[in-house]
């Protein structure tokens, strides 16, 4: 019974902070926070640091859209933070490039031009890896449709299982 609400709890976090994006591409600042927000206070409850670092960075780009830079800094700041603590190359190359684009706007073009070359860094160290991994993945989503469709439970559940891991370990590289 502990399993099944721990998973609950894990996959209303996830949702939430899916309403968030969709929100966020509505231009929904407002209830995008509001997601984004209760989804990191889930995650940070189930010591899920990812999760809760991911949120802490989609807050920080609302801030910035809503011209607080102060408060988007230290947002981005933390989630930064967590993400090299994590290791987490694609989430701390994406937040490098969302901290250039602060600085820029701000015209510290020196801090800019740092956090931009950290991102170029981590996007050679990373290359194909990752599109190799999501092409993996879409051809697994793949067969596991083909697989629902004629009835085999058994080998879709082992694609879903795939699935999930090739998107852990995207977010690993």
């Amino acid at each position: 019974m502990q399993n099944s609400l721990e998973a609950a709890e894990r996959d209303a976090a996830q949702c939430a902070l899916e309403l968030g994006l969709i929100c966020e591409l509505r231009d929904d600042r407002a209830q995008a926070k509001i997601h984004f927000t209760s989804a990191r206070d889930v995650f940070k409850r189930r010591g899920d640091r990812l999760g809760a670092a991911q949120c802490t960075q989609r807050l920080g780009a609302i801030q910035i859209r809503l011209g607080n830079f102060s408060e988007a800094d230290a947002e981005l700041q933390s989630a930064l933070a967590e993400f090299e603590a994590l290791a987490c190359c694609p989430a701390r190359r994406n937040c490098a490039v969302i901290l250039g684009d602060l600085r820029v706007r701000q015209n510290d073009y020196d801090s800019a031009e740092k956090y931009l070359a950290t991102a170029r860094e981590l996007f050679t160290r990373i290359g194909d890896r990752h599109g190799r991994l999501q092409d993996a993945t879409e051809n697994f989503s793949i067969a596991e449709e083909i697989f629902t469709a004629i009835g085999n439970q058994s080998d879709a559940t082992l694609c879903r299982d795939m699935i999930a891991k090739l998107r852990d370990y995207i977010v690993l590289i």
